[in-house]
This record gives C-alpha cells, sequence and structure tokens, in this order.
C-alpha cells in the first residue's frame, strides 16, 4: 500500500514540475522555444523504446488486418447506411 501511495506521489509530483518549469520557462526562454525544446526532449526520450519495439516481431500485416480493415470497412459501411436513411443521394430539385 505504501510503496503504491509512494509512486503515485513521485508522479503526480513529476506531473506537476512540468507545468512549474513552463510557467518560469516560457517568459525567460519564449514560447516557441520552450515548445520546440518539450517536444525535442520528448522525442529524445521516446527514442530508445522506439528502437526497441522496431526491433520486435510483430507481425504487422497480420494486426492491421484485424485491427484496421475490419473497422474501416464497417465505417464506411455505416456512413454510407446513414446518408441512404437521410435521403442525402436524392437528386436535387431545381426551383
Amino acid at each position: 500500500m505504501g510503496y503504491d501511495a509512494g509512486r503515485w506521489l513521485l508522479l503526480a509530483t513529476l506531473w506537476s514540475l512540468q507545468y512549474l518549469f513552463l510557467r518560469i520557462a516560457v517568459p525567460v526562454f519564449g514560447t516557441a522555444v520552450v515548445a520546440e525544446g518539450r517536444a525535442l526532449s520528448a522525442a529524445l526520450f521516446l527514442l530508445p523504446w522506439v528502437v526497441w519495439v522496431a526491433r520486435q516481431r510483430i507481425g504487422l500485416a497480420e494486426h492491421l488486418r484485424k485491427e484496421w480493415l475490419f473497422p474501416s470497412v464497417h465505417a464506411a459501411v455505416e456512413a454510407y447506411r446513414r446518408q441512404e436513411s437521410a435521403g442525402a443521394n436524392e437528386p436535387r430539385r431545381e426551383p
């Protein structure tokens, strides 16, 4: 119990420190520099994870077929059905 509470407290502290940093850094360095610095530091922080994941064999083709193709086709069919039921495909009449 105490270990979990300590981890949540650490997470809350780290989360709030970014806002304190922004409050101090933006007037000193400017908005653009701080935004670019945050994006660059996040990219550098995530780069080792991306390299590690890229080396894993994840079966991308199978994943895309299961997780992307069926929902996309389903969404397209539903959108078409909604257009049909709303009368969106009826011919326009000139006044």
